[in-house]
């Protein structure tokens, strides 16, 4: 049995190697334009966020929320983004969260699985000012 989580760690990898070598060459199917992580080029196999909403509401739900994790995990460590997860969410919200957004907004679905997490994470754990 395969184990699910390799390509994940294949695809976060290969986000790594390709953002380095970019060199912010970009092709609009990013909603963060500048954004190294949510960047998109077509001779990559990035997710879209049609294929992250199919893959999340079918058999796939450990892909869904490895995937899900992983975008949140670097989207905290970057710490330049509008995204502050607050102590106690789990995997679990962050994951409803994001099936959430991909089934209210269909005509976004066609830009990367990232920046797909990213926008819908910014609108439910949103940076706020400290007093």
């Amino acid at each position: 049995m395969k184990n699910p989580l390799i390509p994940l760690l294949v695809g976060f990898l290969t986000i790594a190697a390709t953002a380095r070598a970019a060199d912010q060459i970009w092709c609009g199917m990013t909603q963060h334009p500048g954004d190294v992580l949510a960047m998109r080029t077509t001779t990559t196999g990035f997710e879209d966020g049609n294929t992250l909403y199919a893959k999340c509401n079918e058999n796939q739900r450990i892909y869904c929320m490895g995937y899900v994790t992983g975008v949140a995990d670097l989207l905290q460590g970057q710490n330049t983004n509008g995204v502050c997860l607050p102590q106690g969410v789990v995997v679990g919200q962050l994951v409803d969260v994001v099936k959430k957004f991909l089934k209210e907004h269909p005509e976004t679905r066609h830009f990367t699985a990232t920046s797909e997490i990213q926008v819908a994470l910014e609108g439910a754990f949103p940076c706020t000012p400290k007093q």
